[in-house]
């Protein structure tokens, strides 16, 4: 593989990774909804809609450092010569 080909695909793997990202944040702001939706249809209380939303934080953030761990460990795989 040449130095070029590595540097595209590289671009390549940062968009991917910003792409899951985004599809990330949007899965959240849709559960966010959910849960909002629930609370005010009363199906839940206003501690439990808080718990939630931690517990949301929580997972949405070990899944961005997965998606980085991995983004850059597959850079440096297409950068390894």
């Amino acid at each position: 593989m040449t130095e070029e080909t590595r540097k595209q695909l590289i671009k390549v793997v940062g968009k991917k990774v910003e792409e899951a990202r985004i599809a990330l944040r949007q899965g959240r702001e849709e559960t966010r909804k959910r849960i909002e939706a629930m609370e005010k249809a009363k199906e839940i209380t206003q501690d439990d809609r808080y718990g939630m939303q931690e517990d949301l934080d929580e997972l949405v953030g070990e899944f961005n450092k997965r998606i980085e761990a991995m983004g850059s460990e597959k850079e440096a795989q297409i950068a390894t010569v």
